[in-house]
């Protein structure tokens, strides 16, 4: 049973109450008796809370099991809270920084700001977002708020839009543009430059490298095409050469030259660019100087 003194008389009293919690006499007798300035390291066996308390809504309320009821809380200079520092511009532990100034940043020594410090900084720096996961020079990914840094052991992506890189894997497919082409498509069947239509381009990305044209009106000239690679349905066949297909057509793989179609030259003075070569039915022709022909006839063996 709970004692206490009357400061007014010096009288002990001994009141026979089982719940001080809920007693009103039990209350008055805190209140009356054992003054604010006498609680000193006393122990308050249920919870406390102020006149006004009303939960959610207005007061506050300490309860016995340690929690703190209240609808703000205003802390005046340095606090720690779960091992969480607090001061006024500033919640921080080892490790990671939560600044009032606009940043978030982990690291061993968090980085204050955006720039080539090591570790993880996000939050806004001259009026843009920013971010920056730097491990150091040769390592790092960053956004500086108008364009996307990126450098690891093998792949690089600078500030002016270059990439460098020792190998690229396309899952799927890219999309992407190139200074006045409006469309740029890579796949695992090739290489669109420019949307189906006129003066577009194709890389076949295969066995071999075609290169297609289309016409003014966007449709594919199937016949007109530059070619490398290897070609044939068996492995004797199957030589590295090029193909230039269309109203003339020369090829050359790994074995012989094919000149698809005949030129007879008018004449010996036939305007020509030295190094030409051409043929008919009768005689190859060789341009052995500019403007200058000479032929070799052709017999059956």
């Amino acid at each position: 049973m709970a004692r206490f003194v009357n400061n007014n008389t010096n009288e002990l009293l001994t009141p026979n109450i089982q719940n001080t919690q809920t007693s009103p006499y039990a209350q008055s007798l805190v209140s009356e008796i054992i003054p604010p300035s006498r609680l000193g390291g006393g122990v308050i066996r249920g919870d406390l809370q102020s006149e006004n308390y009303v939960s959610a809504s207005t007061g506050w309320k300490l309860r016995r099991d340690g929690v703190i009821e209240a609808l703000s809380i205003e802390i005046a200079g340095n606090s720690t809270i779960a091992g969480w520092n607090i001061d006024s511009t500033t919640i921080y532990q080892t490790g990671a920084v939560l600044s009032s100034t606009g940043y978030i940043s982990f690291g061993d020594t968090p980085p204050t700001d955006y720039g080539n410090n090591v570790g993880a900084w996000l939050g806004i720096d001259s009026n843009k977002a920013k971010l920056s996961l730097y491990k150091d020079a040769n390592n790092y990914f960053q956004w500086d708020g108008d364009k996307l840094l990126i450098k690891a052991a093998n792949f690089t992506l600078d500030s002016s839009g270059n990439i460098i890189a020792s190998n690229v894997e396309i899952i799927d497919s890219l999309n992407f543009s190139i200074s006045g082409i409006t469309k740029v498509v890579l796949d695992y069947s090739g290489l669109l430059v420019g949307a189906p239509g006129p003066n577009s381009r194709t890389f076949k990305l295969e066995d071999a490298i075609f290169l297609d044209f289309y016409d003014a009106n966007g449709n594919f000239q199937g016949n007109s095409e530059i070619g490398w690679g290897k070609f044939g349905t068996v492995a004797t066949d199957r030589g590295q050469y090029v193909s230039v297909s269309g109203v003339d057509t020369f090829e050359i793989d790994g074995q012989k030259c094919i000149i698809s179609f005949p030129f007879t030259p008018a004449s010996s003075s036939t305007t020509v660019n030295q190094g030409t070569i051409t043929w008919d039915s009768s005689y190859l022709y060789i341009a052995v100087a500019n403007n200058s022909w000479k032929r070799i006839a052709l017999s059956s063996f």
